[in-house]
């Protein structure tokens, strides 16, 4: 079970960078394969273009690598912390996105303003306090925010971070996030972007969560 999680995760990996939500080696990604509770986690420092299953790097939940011959990415302990803050989180992606990177950068929390955002992230993107990356604080922050029951997040002067109960929900997702970042971001030289009503944004929601469908 764990090599189709590894598969699985490779494929996402040269997906992120294909959609454009990262350049070079930033960003991560990982999957809790529940039957062996073990956790598949993108490499440090290598190329996701070519990446194969047998660069990713295994983890049990206290961070103890249990397979890999690559060191596991430096934000292990943010993934973890959002792996084992709730039950049905079984996948997590962490980006750095351009638009969505840069209201990171002034602190601005994302209100769902698109369709898809409200559909796969809910009714907002709140902003986590910077923290250093790579740290227990980083991670221990993630996981109130995940607990709180958040699906996407801004990471302040870092970057983005989105959660789902499956693992082929996670390009959506971050993809969502970014389009609708792209969207305040421009819309504000318009007007005020609006958000999405929180009856209409549940409404959406089920839609990805309850039948398991993109809108």
């Amino acid at each position: 079970m764990i090599e189709k999680t590894r598969e699985l995760l490779a494929g996402i990996a040269r997906d992120l960078l294909a959609r454009g939500l990262t350049d070079g080696t930033s960003g991560n990604i990982s999957i809790l394969d529940k039957p062996s509770q073990l956790v598949a986690v993108t490499p440090s420092g290598l190329p996701y273009l070519d990446m194969t299953a047998d660069q990713i790097t295994v983890l049990d939940l206290a961070g103890k690598v249990v397979w890999g011959k690559c060191p596991p990415t430096s934000e292990y302990l943010m993934h973890l912390g959002a792996l084992k803050s709730r039950e049905d989180i079984t996948a997590v992606i962490h980006t750095h996105s351009r638009f969505a990177i840069a209201m990171a950068s002034v602190h601005l929390a994302l209100p769902s303003i698109t369709v898809d955002m409200a559909a796969y992230c809910g009714k907002e993107a709140p902003v986590i306090p910077y923290q250093t990356p790579g740290t227990e604080n980083l991670a221990s922050h993630v996981a109130d925010y995940v607990q709180q029951g958040f699906r996407a997040m801004l990471l302040a002067n870092h970057g983005t971070l989105f959660v789902a109960p499956e693992a082929d929900l996670l390009i959506d997702g971050a993809e969502a996030l970014e389009l609708a970042a792209m969207a305040y971001i421009r819309g504000s030289v318009l007007g005020k972007p609006q958000p999405i009503r929180e009856e209409e944004v549940n409404k959406l929601l089920d839609l990805v969560y309850g039948q398991k469908r993109a809108v």
